[in-house]
């Protein structure tokens, strides 16, 4: 295929006369495409005079070259994470080394990337834990130290390892790239959060913005300390969430929960205006955003049914008052008061009415 590297505007004063010629020196920047190519010139190539030529199979002039890579040689190596066992969710730091053992000096741009892996070779099902931008340049025989603060995904649970790869996608152009992958074991652990002793009201009255207390309780079922997490509660027409309504009526974030313990939890919410009549359900759903990778999902909810009751609501309208004389043509302005009676035995919503 062909790569048009860039094109030149040439009018020699008075034109070119026959059997005439000028010669054209110019600078040109090759691409990063090795090996042995042509250099090709073509006259008039737009032909944006509109000029015609008695014959254009000889507007082109091919020059063999041979590109050659630049002699440099990305090295990644002595990648270093915290010691022990790391909790999914937790923030590392990495650190590594990028060496160039090659001649010539690495000027360009490029990416380091770290991923974390079930093996030591990287591939699609890698998990990324993010990139370093490197834009120094690496003279020949240089070293520079990277650094990668980052938060452990979810993953499987026990030994894995952390990959980096340097110059990953081949921004920074190579002569070797076999050594430019370094690996590190690490550990991982992940808690079990689980929710417990969800207590609601049985009923509440629908449409009046009633506040109720929800009540439960949070577990760690795990040997390893939480990070940060939130408790969701959600008023929902199925207990599973798979239904076509669900409203979220507050959440409470939690700092950390330790191994094998518990915390009693409460929040005050208001209830929507739902239909009354059901059947309706309080769900609670601790780490409901999946901030703390779990080894165990299947047990962060609970639900309980609530009866969404309609108001006893009765307003009556009474002793209408004209406060001024009467009008006596269209358009006049009159002054009207009147009295407005709740008979009911509940309160209205904050809704309007008119």
């Amino acid at each position: 295929w062909m790569l048009r590297i860039t094109a030149f505007a040439e009018n020699p004063p008075g034109g070119l006369a026959p059997g005439a010629s000028y010669t054209d020196t110019q600078q040109i920047v090759l691409p990063a495409r090795y090996g042995d190519e042509y250099l090709i010139v073509q006259a008039n190539a737009f032909n944006y005079s509109g000029m015609t030529e008695a014959d254009v199979t000889n507007n082109l002039f091919a020059l063999p070259v041979t590109i050659v890579p630049p002699d440099v040689n990305l090295q990644a190596s002595n990648l270093s994470l915290p010691a022990g066992t790391q909790v999914e969710g937790s923030q590392i730091t990495l650190t590594w080394t990028d060496t160039n053992t090659g001649t010539d000096t690495a000027g360009g741009s490029w990416q380091d990337v770290a991923y974390l892996s079930s093996d030591q070779t990287l591939d699609s099902s890698d998990v990324s834990l993010g990139s370093v931008y490197v834009s120094n340049a690496l003279g020949p025989g240089e070293s520079a130290q990277r650094s990668l603060k980052t938060s452990l995904p979810a993953f499987a649970v026990g030994d894995q390892y952390v990959l980096v790869a340097a110059n990953l996608g081949g921004q920074q152009p190579e002569t070797d790239v076999s050594d430019n992958l370094a690996t590190a074991p690490i550990s991982l652990s992940a808690p079990d959060l689980a929710i417990s002793n969800l207590s609601p009201p049985a009923s509440v009255v629908e449409g009046n913005g009633q506040s109720i207390t929800v009540t439960w309780t949070d577990n760690n079922l795990s040997d390893v300390d939480s990070g940060p997490f939130s408790d969701g509660l959600i008023i929902s027409d199925t207990p599973d969430l798979t239904g076509q309504n669900q409203y979220l009526l507050g959440f409470v974030n939690v700092t950390s929960l330790a191994a094998n313990t518990s915390v009693n939890q409460s929040a005050t919410v208001t209830i929507p205006n739902y239909s009354p009549g059901g059947p309706w359900y309080i769900v609670a759903v601790t780490n409901d955003f999946n901030s703390q990778p779990e080894t165990d999902n299947s047990n962060n909810r609970a639900a309980n049914a609530i009866a969404l009751i309609a108001p006893s609501v009765d307003l009556a309208a009474s002793n209408p008052v004209i406060n001024s004389p009467a009008p006596t043509s269209a358009g006049d302005a009159l002054s009207l008061s009147y009295t407005v009676t709740n008979n009911g035995t509940d309160a209205t919503g904050y809704n309007p009415y008119y």
